[in-house]
C-alpha cells in the first residue's frame, strides 16, 4: 500500500527478472561446492578460491544481462531497470555468501549458515520496511536486500577462519574443473 499499485507492479517485474537471471551468479554450485569441501578439508582455500573467482565472472555476466535485458531490450522504466539492479546486486553478493556458507555445511557447523540467514532476514526485513515507509520508492527498497546479504556475508565471514574469509586465489584448471563439474546438473 506505501508504494501504490503502479510501483508495487513495477516491484514485481523487476523481482521476477532478477530472480531468473540470479541462476546466472548461483551457478547451482553450492551444494557440489559443500561435497567438495567435505571430502577435501584441507582445500578449502582452493576450492572456495576457485569458487568465488568463477562467481565473481558469473555475477558480472548476470548483472550485465539484467541491464541489457531490463534497460534496453524490454525498454523497462529507470525505477525498475534500477530496482532490477539493486536485486541482481544481492544475489550476486549472496552468491558469494554461500561459498563460505558451503564452508561451514561441510564441517556441519550448519547453526553459523542459520545464522547468516537469519541476519539477512532481520536486516532486510526491518530495513526494507523502513525504506519504503520514509521513501515510498521501490528503488530505495530494493537496497535493503544488498544490505541484507552483506550483513549475512559479514556474518560468515567473521566467523570463517582466515583461508577461507579471504580466498581469491586459485588456478584457472581449478576454477574449469569447478565449473565442469556443473555441467551436468545444467543439462
Amino acid at each position: 500500500r506505501a508504494v501504490g499499485v503502479a510501483a508495487f507492479g513495477a516491484y514485481g517485474t523487476a523481482a521476477a527478472l532478477a530472480v531468473i537471471l540470479s541462476i546466472t551468479a548461483t551457478l547451482g554450485m553450492m551444494q557440489l561446492l559443500v561435497r567438495d569441501l567435505a571430502q577435501q578439508p584441507a582445500r578449502a582455500t582452493s576450492l572456495i578460491g576457485a569458487a568465488n573467482l568463477a562467481k565473481a565472472g558469473s555475477s558480472l555476466l548476470m548483472l550485465a544481462a539484467l541491464l541489457l535485458l531490463a534497460g534496453w531490450v524490454l525498454g523497462y522504466p529507470r525505477d525498475t531497470v534500477a530496482a532490477a539492479m539493486l536485486l541482481g546486486l544481492a544475489y550476486a553478493v549472496g552468491a558469494f555468501a554461500e561459498n563460505i556458507g558451503a564452508y561451514f555445511q561441510s564441517i556441519e557447523r550448519m547453526g553459523v549458515w542459520m545464522q547468516a540467514q537469519a541476519a539477512f532476514g532481520l536486516v532486510t526485513g526491518s530495513l526494507g520496511i523502513a525504506l519504503v515507509l520514509a521513501t515510498r520508492s521501490i528503488v530505495w527498497f530494493c537496497a535493503a536486500p544488498v544490505v541484507g546479504q552483506l550483513a549475512a556475508h559479514g556474518w560468515l565471514a567473521l566467523r570463517a577462519p582466515p583461508g577461507v574469509r579471504g580466498a581469491w586465489r586459485a588456478t584457472w584448471p581449478e576454477v574449469r574443473r569447478l565449473l565442469r563439474s556443473l555441467v551436468p546438473f545444467a543439462a
